[in-house]
């Protein structure tokens, strides 16, 4: 480190930054500033801000793959459901909401990434044992050979749950 940021670190020194950040937040009251504007995250913000009616089609993709085995049979919320659309990226949960909100109906690719995203909601003790696995592939031999075994089992997943709407 450069004599001047261990200064800045002991607060020998002030840091440029902070004293800047103090201005924002005390006058504009925030700490960055918008560079520009996100418009996927713009409508994303709409339609969070109304009350998105219980998602039906999302409903009758869960159910179907509660009669087929693929999650449990336990009552599935709103809120489960609004979490699969979550998973789907700021694009597709946009386009999600916008056909819930028009009363459209999901597009194929649509309902297989929620079936997928479903699955992955109602197994949450699977989905920790991939993702940490997944860190120990970074550093460890078996990790990356448990890793591989993983993801075989995964594409067996995605494959019996894509079934079910086939």
């Amino acid at each position: 480190m450069a004599d001047e940021n261990i200064a800045q670190l002991t607060g020998q020194l002030r840091q440029i930054e902070a004293v800047e950040w103090a201005q924002r937040v005390r006058f504009e009251r925030r700490v960055m500033r918008p560079t520009s504007t996100d418009s996927v995250a713009a409508m994303l913000a709409l339609h969070s801000a109304k009350d998105l009616l219980a998602p039906q089609q999302v409903r009758e993709l869960a159910d179907a793959l509660q009669e087929a085995g693929e999650i449990p049979p336990d009552h599935l919320d709103s809120e489960d459901l609004l979490t699969a659309i979550q998973c789907l990226g700021p694009r597709q949960n946009d386009d999600v909401r916008e056909r819930i909100i028009n009363g459209k109906k999901l597009t194929k690719l649509l309902r297989e990434n929620l079936a997928i995203y479903l699955w992955e909601v109602t197994h949450p003790e699977w989905m920790k044992m991939f993702w940490e696995i997944r860190k120990l592939a970074r550093t460890t031999a078996n990790g990356e050979l448990r890793l591989s075994h993983l993801k075989l089992d995964q594409r067996k997943i995605r494959g019996r749950v894509l079934n079910v709407f086939d």
